[in-house]
């Protein structure tokens, strides 16, 4: 089959990364590796305006961050941190330099994308609006074929790179350029794909060494009578290291119940659900393209003008929707939102947020539970990183061929397959169930059995069912929305 079919089948879901009763031949295998693991969280010092206080080397050494995304555009004096500040040479930095400043004076193993445009250019010189042709005056279709297009978008990425350099001495800090952030103007239809892969293209040649991000939900672009494919062939063009795009959904909305009560356990699954089919349509228009997508997952709380909008997740809640994009082949998972605050808009309307910290900078049972899943990912991040995707199967009545699992007993679980392109040889299991531990049962077709995180081997066991032969059989024990990697030798 070729490739451009396979993309087609993909894209209109004949082809998926969840199968129930599929062929293995069925499956597309990522084109590249998982790669390093992003763990970060989204706006770290506050939401509205920025509390300095909340800057502080704990993003890494206790929560285990190894990435921070996105400053509300600020202006902040450098006597206010002049205690690690002291040899910028101005007198003051925007917030976006400041956490790179952060980053490097603190020796922190930190990365950050830069979104705004560098110093002496208008703000409308964020490579964001030249990718999307959102010029002072209207959007200007097909801005791409000015001839000063790519020179432009060229020179402000050396100026971005002159002007950390000079900060900082090295871009160390620098994970990439978060090119486009939920775009919201009606006018941005297919129209602007051409642009956005100019751009892309420009910045990828001024600096080969990073990738370009975008966040958006995937479901956006049809809505704006764009298309999904068309993006993803757009932004996706084989660069290495791959661009990534960071896709949203939010579920635990303000009527879905904690699940323990029947009402509770079918909303709640209903809405892990909705957001599994998006990291399902994720998984099948990025990993074909060679491309690379981080969950950004819902840890937050938000009131809207006086109404809960968005409840506050359980800890199981927040480790199922990790568990779950990792097992659609994620390749980081940013944490939405870190701090908490008020987003006014311009008509005086109030949002609210309720982060991992509160306004006050004190840890939540949240941080606690993002803590602790971090910890795990760490444990397997190394591991994950070499490994390939190969499949999704949600719990089927009937387990599909594959080379690791004869059978498996439990309900309401996911299976994540990895290997080297090749072969299959790792198992992530998630419980999807946030009530209630469970016990799985796999009948393994290989063993050893490993658990990735303690290195330890796992007990296989001879069952026999009367006449029938016998069955090697192990079992694990998932925490209410756990999950666990597993290396099949």
């Amino acid at each position: 089959m070729s490739r451009s079919l396979r993309l087609l089948l993909y894209t209109i879901g004949l082809l998926g990364c969840t199968e129930r009763a599929m062929a293995p031949e069925k499956h597309e295998i990522s084109a590249v590796v998982v790669g390093p693991l992003t763990i970060g969280a989204w706006l770290p010092f506050g939401v509205g305006r920025s509390d300095l206080a909340l800057m502080t080397p704990q993003l890494e050494g206790d929560l285990g961050l190894n990435q921070v995304e996105f400053s509300p555009r600020e202006k902040v004096a450098t006597g206010a941190v002049s205690d690690w500040l002291v040899d910028s040479g101005r007198d003051e930095l925007s917030l976006e330099e400041l956490t790179a400043a952060f980053i490097q004076r603190k020796g922190l193993g930190l990365q950050m994308p830069l979104f705004y445009e560098p110093q002496g250019y208008t703000d409308h010189d964020k490579l964001s609006n030249w990718a999307t042709c959102n010029f002072p005056d209207a959007f200007v279709p097909h801005c791409e074929r000015d001839p000063a297009f790519a020179d432009t978008v060229r020179s402000i990425v050396r100026a971005l790179r002159t002007q950390y350099e000079e900060l900082n001495g090295d871009l160390d800090a620098i994970q990439g350029y978060l090119l486009l952030n939920e775009i919201g103007n009606p006018e941005y239809t297919p129209d602007f794909y051409p642009a956005m892969a100019a751009a892309i293209h420009a910045i990828r040649t001024e600096d080969v060494a990073r990738p370009v991000l975008a966040v958006a939900a995937v479901d956006d672009f049809a809505r704006k009578g764009g298309s999904a494919g068309g993006f993803m062939d757009a932004f996706f063009q084989g660069y290495e290291p791959p661009n990534i795009f960071q896709h949203e959904h939010y579920v635990f909305l303000s009527d879905v119940a904690i699940e323990g009560s029947q009402i509770g356990r079918r909303k709640v699954a209903g809405q892990l659900d909705l957001l599994l089919a998006g990291y399902d349509r994720v998984c099948r228009l990025v990993l074909p393209r060679a491309g690379r997508w981080h969950a950004i997952v819902q840890v937050h709380g938000e009131v809207r003008d006086g109404r809960v909008h968005y409840r506050q997740p359980e800890p199981a809640e927040i480790r199922v929707q990790v568990g779950l994009a990792l097992s659609r082949g994620a390749s980081g998972i940013v944490y939405f939102v870190y701090g908490s605050g008020d987003e006014i808009f311009s008509d005086g309307t109030v949002w609210s947020y309720s982060g991992l910290v509160d306004r006050q900078g004190v840890k939540s049972r949240r941080y606690r539970a993002v803590k602790a899943v971090n910890q795990y990912l760490h444990s397997i991040a190394g591991e994950l990183a070499d490994l390939r995707f190969h499949r999704a199967i949600s719990q089927p009545n009937n387990m599909p061929e594959n080379s690791l699992l004869r059978s498996a007993d439990g309900n309401a679980l996911e299976y994540g397959f990895f290997g080297d392109g090749l072969r299959e040889t790792h198992l992530l299991v998630v419980n999807r169930r946030t009530d209630r531990v469970q016990t799985v049962e796999l009948s393994v077709l290989k063993e050893p059995v490993i658990d990735v995180s303690t290195g330890e081997r796992i007990p296989v066991v001879d069952v026999s069912e009367g006449k029938f032969r016998a069955e090697r059989k192990m079992e694990i024990e998932l925490q209410p929305g756990d999950f666990r990697l597993l290396r099949f030798e």
